[in-house]
């Protein structure tokens, strides 16, 4: 599920993926790379509450969200989607979690 949403991340399909992580998310709710993920994508979508909520779970499990949303913001920009990657960045930046 996790490499299935980062395809789709990486091929620009952020909505896709956000609907697909939500759900396999929901059926593996303690696994931090899916987790990471999904905070991701809600960056993404601007659903900052849920970003932030997602985000703070990671953070009192001492998961390095921040290093995790930067590493996706690299990659996306890789693979050839700088306005996902900005809007990336400011989001993280509005929750908090640059």
């Amino acid at each position: 599920a996790y490499n299935y949403g980062i395809c789709l991340l990486n091929l620009g399909r952020s909505e896709q993926a956000e609907i697909f992580v939500a759900l396999e998310s929901a059926k593996h709710p303690d696994y931090p790379l899916l987790m990471s993920l999904l905070c991701v994508l809600q960056l993404c979508a601007e659903n900052f509450s849920s970003a932030e909520r997602i985000s703070e779970k990671l953070r009192a499990a001492n998961y390095a969200i921040s290093d995790y949303i930067k590493a996706r913001a690299v990659a996306l920009e890789q693979f050839g989607h700088p306005a996902i990657a900005s809007q990336l960045r400011q989001a993280a930046v509005t929750v908090g979690v640059q």
